[in-house]
């Protein structure tokens, strides 16, 4: 469910997700490219889109002002990787290193799971990237239901993007994903699956963002435990259903398929489209300020 608030040029928009136990169809078109091994992808300080790449022997992930990117490269470089040396030398003197706040992200990653069991609620973070800085890390946001979450966040019409709102609307930090937990349901009647829903589904390829959720109905506080993923689709919900791509850390980390999720969020932010918002537009309820995505 979407709820949206005009103030000024932003809007101030809740998106529903709901924890589903059916199944859900998977896609062949997805947006979740496999990493480079090797060149600096450059991503935009306005959108935090991949702009291009170039040949360098080594894999670094850059800042820079796409209206620079621009007067230094002028061919498609998504598609043909920078070559000329004089280019790439002044690409890489006129951007910063991307960097990643791994140990924060794995905290909040194990927070969100062991929060999600103790209360019997879907508590969750956001992943985000910071424009001025070049950095990648992790928020808390507002806990939901035992079968929902709202991540809640800025929509900047200009750039298309949404700016994740923690205490108050951070206009440097671009929403690239979303983690929530996946506890069990109170009502003895209903089970919660270990997989993502539909309605995660929507949410993905409107917002154009991973979402993931973490498996928080069995074990115990502080055990490491799945974690699932959906993706943005290139045409239509539903996108594909990624089940254990890794795991939570765990208290005394110790798992051993703990992913880089930072990285991996904005690898398939930077290759998606920007926010769909015809796909908003088709899941809000005529008349009214609420926004149904199931």
């Amino acid at each position: 469910m979407l709820r949206q608030h005009s103030w000024y040029a932003w809007v101030k928009t809740t998106l529903l997700l709901i924890t589903f136990s059916g199944c859900v169809t998977p896609s062949s078109s997805r947006i979740d490219p496999p990493e480079p091994h090797h060149g600096a992808q450059y991503y935009s300080s306005l959108t935090a889109k991949l702009l291009g790449s170039d040949t360098s022997k080594t894999l670094d992930y850059r800042l820079i002002d796409p209206v620079i990117f621009k007067g230094i490269v002028q061919e498609n470089t998504l598609t043909h990787p920078i070559a000329d040396p004089a280019k790439i030398q002044r690409l890489k003197a006129n951007s910063v290193g991307i960097t990643v706040d791994d140990q924060t992200i794995q905290i909040d990653l194990q927070w969100v799971r062991d929060r999600s069991i103790a209360d019997s609620v879907e508590y969750q973070i956001y992943l985000y990237f910071d424009t001025t800085t070049g950095l990648i890390s992790s928020a808390h946001g507002e806990p939901g239901t035992d079968s929902t979450t709202s991540p809640e966040y800025y929509y900047q019409s200009t750039t298309r993007v949404a700016h994740p709102f923690v205490d108050s609307v951070r206009l440097n930090w671009i929403l690239i994903g979303q983690v929530h937990g996946h506890p069990a349901r109170k009502d003895p009647g209903q089970t919660t699956a270990h997989h993502m829903s539909p309605a995660d589904s929507i949410t993905a390829h409107c917002l154009q963002i991973p979402v993931y959720a973490i498996d928080a109905m069995d074990k115990q506080s502080g055990s490491s435990e799945k974690m699932h993923r959906i993706v943005p689709n290139a045409a239509s919900p539903p996108a594909d259903d990624t089940t254990h791509i890794g795991s939570t850390r765990g208290k005394n980390f110790v798992a051993k398929d703990s992913i880089d999720i930072g990285r991996q969020a904005l690898w398939i932010w930077g290759k998606s489209r920007l926010l769909d918002t015809a796909c908003l537009n088709k899941n809000r309820h005529k008349g009214r300020d609420v926004w149904f995505t199931h």
